[in-house]
Formats: C-alpha cells, structure tokens, sequence
C-alpha cells in the first residue's frame, strides 16, 4: 500500500468537513456553505474514488500483474 489514503483521503475528508463547520456564522465565519452539503459530497468523493481505484486496480491486476516478483 502506498499511504495515499491517510495522506490525501483523511486530511481531503477533514478539509472538506471542516470548511463547512467553520464557515458556520456560529464559529465566525461568514455562511454560505452548508455543513450537509460539505459532507455529502465528502462521502461522494470517498465512494468515487473507492470505486475508480477498486476498478483500476482490479483491471491492472488481471492484465498485468501488480505484485513484484522475488
């Protein structure tokens, strides 16, 4: 594994969480981006990428190969 998820995925989740936490007028910000639709489309994003990788991956392995040999 490559550690891209907790790389990109985990800190791309949470930015995307956060800018609609932190936009609320309640912690300051100016509004305008909703919470719900922050993390709708955060799960969106997670499940596309789940899926594109799962079918890339799974093409490359039955093509190709992906593991190393010794």
């Amino acid at each position: 594994m490559l550690g891209v998820w907790p790389l990109h995925g985990l800190c791309g989740a949470w930015g995307g969480l956060v800018a609609g936490i932190f936009s609320l007028e309640a912690f300051g910000g100016l509004g305008g981006v909703s919470f719900a639709s922050q993390l709708i489309m955060t799960v969106t994003g997670i499940i596309v990428a789940l899926v594109a990788s799962t079918v890339i991956y799974g093409v490359l392995k039955i093509t190709c190969g992906i593991r190393l040999t010794q």
